[in-house]
């Protein structure tokens, strides 16, 4: 599982823009996730839609996530068709103007669709709202 939080106290409104492009590419990238879609499938919409977005540049690197089994970062057949049982971080992330944004969730691969093994939100908040004790 992987979130961001802004270094200041709150986001700017591009940092807000970005946060939300991100996370929505996220969302829907996981919603697409069933049996026989492929990585490559899911890979071009999350390319498509941060470019749609304005939200890729030149420095755009990530793909759109890995397999977990028996490692944290399990290799696998990425052409093979996705099959029910698979567990898969779904691994968003960009980077524009300098700025880094992505959110990792796990999620099961079902017989129908997925379910989502995370239970953090990935709501924007800001850390003025976070208790005192968990600030550093």
């Amino acid at each position: 599982m992987q979130r961001v939080w802004p270094a200041n106290p709150t986001f700017t409104e591009e940092q807000k823009r970005f946060y939300n492009t991100v996370l929505n590419v996220q969302k829907t990238v996981i919603s697409k996730v069933r049996p026989g879609v492929t990585w490559r499938e899911l890979h071009d919409l999350a390319v498509g839609m941060l470019r749609d977005a304005g939200g890729l540049d030149r420095t755009y690197t990530y793909g759109i996530g890995h397999y977990i089994g028996m490692e944290v970062h399990d290799h696998g057949d990425y052409v093979q068709p996705l099959q029910p049982g698979m567990v898969l971080a779904i691994e968003q992330g960009a980077v524009l103007n300098g700025v880094r944004v992505a959110f990792e969730d796990d999620v099961l691969v079902t017989e129908t669709g997925y379910e989502w093994l995370c239970a953090r939100s990935r709501s924007r908040w800001t850390m003025s709202s976070a208790p005192a004790r968990n600030r550093h």
